[in-house]
């Protein structure tokens, strides 16, 4: 079998922190944690673009989330693509606060990878679940966990390509007013588990400084970040 993969790790700010994102509520928790979703108590639109090899082809995702009296809404769409092939996700997301201090999400997934007519005329598409839940016992800590695909789902009869299944679990700690740390363990069922390390640091309301690592393959990572009124932008290398 080959590996059909498209559980994208979205977001400048969960990048830098080693990808530690499981415990993060913001709108990129739309790839991370969507459960996280109902704890934001207003709107947020998000545009991340990635480029690893510098090259004129990235990865681009939009994200929107909408909260509500019932329960948060989300959207999410990312594409990548070059002559003769392309990948694509559309998400729709959908998390219940059950308590003040915790919640369920869950997303549902279309994914399709188009290749050149020779090889597949249609494609691969597929439909793929993701649950989660959230935690938040207090101001200073939130404690997440994450399933993406829960059952093995062939991408189609024909290819017999394997969509992975991804767990996550982490925490956030809230150290002081300008230092938050974040902690997570993903494990891949075809591979070794990754531990995810990150750390961030709020300087005068406006600046922030980031850094992380995570294992299996190893990677460090470093980011800055900058609050204007509204909007946030954040550049990370990793």
């Amino acid at each position: 079998t080959t590996s059909f993969s498209q559980n994208y790790k979205v977001g400048a700010r969960q990048g830098a922190l080693g990808e530690a994102g499981v415990a993060i509520a913001d709108v990129w928790a739309l790839h991370y944690n969507q459960a996280s979703l109902a704890f934001m108590e207003t709107p947020a639109i998000g545009f991340f673009y990635e480029n690893k090899y510098l090259t004129s082809v990235g990865f681009q995702s939009l994200g929107l989330v909408l909260p509500t009296e019932k329960g948060a809404w989300g959207f999410s769409f990312g594409f990548l693509g070059l002559q003769g092939y392309s990948e694509m996700k559309t998400a729709l997301a959908y998390a219940l606060k059950l308590s003040p201090a915790f919640s369920l999400g869950m997303q549902f997934d279309y994914l399709h990878t188009g290749y050149p007519s020779s090889y597949y005329y249609n494609g691969l598409n597929s439909l793929v679940a993701e649950l989660s839940f959230f935690s938040k016992p207090a101001e200073s800590l939130a404690l997440g966990g994450h399933i993406f695909n829960p059952w093995t789902i062939m991408s189609n009869a024909e290819d017999k390509s394997l969509i992975e299944t991804t767990m996550s679990m982490g925490v956030l700690f809230r150290l002081s007013d300008h230092l938050t740390t974040v902690v997570a363990l993903e494990k891949d069922i075809r591979y070794s588990a990754s531990i995810q390390f990150g750390i961030e640091y709020y300087y005068r309301e406006k600046l922030y400084f980031r850094g992380g690592f995570s294992t299996n393959p190893n990677s460090f990572s470093v980011a800055i970040g900058y609050l204007f009124a509204n909007f946030k932008t954040n550049i990370a290398f990793y």
